[in-house]
């Protein structure tokens, strides 16, 4: 119901002459629109209505504060990301809301106990699915990597299984999440692994999302120019079903940082890998290693015909065009609490 205009009040406004049927008359109007009022701003449960969270946000307030509502998880211009921190001894993480275009945010979790790694928003019903651990303490590694889906109310994850290849189950093998989560538009979920800093291979899967089983796509991910292995950091499909792939790849005693576009049929010619086209080089040199959190890109999605890509360490999204100019230009500062990026989400447009 849309919510009532100050207008509205102001023409039941009733002056000192007034007889008293049009006192009554302007009274019981008033009460009727005090209920549209209501009815406007909250849902029946006592949550805020999507058209009052559409207000606050088209306000600019995104200044951190908690998020109440579904903000919308299938409209396109609806983004989620995630963050990891460390509590004292323990991760945690962070579950964040932005518009894309706009630009304000508001945080659905401060404090939530699942390390998330992957997050997919499913196009059909706007349903966030999440790729999650719970490794708790500094130090272990080998946790069991699940999945599920995720409140955007209040980042309340409802597990679904364990992500596994053939019944044996993924585990995160350290302390860099190298997991990407992303959904095409025909509902095909997609995860992308880069396997280890020891291997420097990256694969890409197919996820069933009733039972967890990953299927793997050819053999790996490879530049199709270079011949190098490309590794992969964040996945993400532009409204034409294009593939998408944030990473890098040796150039000898230098890297290159870039977005490429990925052919997923395997590829005979090149040992079944899949192969990655540049369509812009973000940096080259001398990468630092990927824990040099502030230089590294971690989180990529497509929205209003553009990539939008996130600094790791500082949660800065910038806008990237792609093409001869491969121009960038930053479109939100990340807050202190947005470092540490891990996951990054949001339906194609």
């Amino acid at each position: 119901m849309p919510i009532p205009t100050p207008a509205q009040f102001e023409a039941l406004r009733v002056d000192g002459n007034a007889d008293v049927c049009e006192v009554l008359q302007k009274y019981a109007a008033m009460v009727n629109l005090m209920a549209d009022l209501s009815a406007g701003m909250f849902k029946a449960d006592g949550t805020l209505s999507t058209d009052m969270v559409n207000l606050i946000c088209a306000s600019g307030c995104g200044g951190g504060g908690t998020a109440t509502s579904t903000t919308g998880a299938s409209s396109p211009t609806s983004a989620y990301f995630a963050t990891k921190y460390l509590d004292g001894s323990v991760y945690k993480s962070r579950l964040f809301y932005v518009t894309i275009p706009g630009f304000t945010y508001s945080t659905i979790n401060g404090s939530m106990n699942e390390i998330v790694v992957g997050l997919a928003v499913r196009p059909s019903d706007g349903v966030v699915f999440v790729a999650y651990y719970e490794r708790q303490l500094v130090d272990p590694f080998d946790y069991v990597l699940k999945f599920g889906t995720v409140s955007t109310s209040d980042g309340t994850i409802t597990n679904i299984g364990t992500i596994n290849s053939g019944g044996t189950d993924f585990t995160d093998l350290s302390a860099n999440d190298r997991y990407s989560l992303e959904f095409a538009s025909d509902g095909t979920l997609y995860l992308s692994y880069w396997i280890s800093e020891a291997s420097h291979d990256s694969q890409i899967y197919t996820l069933n999302t009733t039972t967890g089983a990953v299927t793997q796509l050819g053999t790996g991910v490879m530049m199709d120019s270079a011949l190098s292995i490309f590794y992969l950091m964040s996945m993400a499909f532009d409204s034409s079903g294009t593939a998408y792939g944030l990473g890098w790849w040796s150039t000898g005693a230098t890297y290159d940082y870039a977005i490429c576009s990925i052919n997923l049929t395997p590829n005979p010619s090149y040992s079944n890998r899949l192969l990655a086209t540049v369509q812009c080089t973000i940096m080259s040199g001398a990468l630092p290693a990927p824990t040099v959190d502030n230089t590294i890109w971690q989180g990529l999605v497509c929205k209003d015909g553009n990539k939008y890509i996130w600094v790791r360490g500082t949660g800065d999204i910038y806008q990237q065009v792609l093409g001869a100019s491969c121009s960038s230009a930053l479109k939100m500062t990340g807050t202190s609490a947005m470092g540490g990026i891990t996951a990054v989400a949001g339906i194609p447009s």
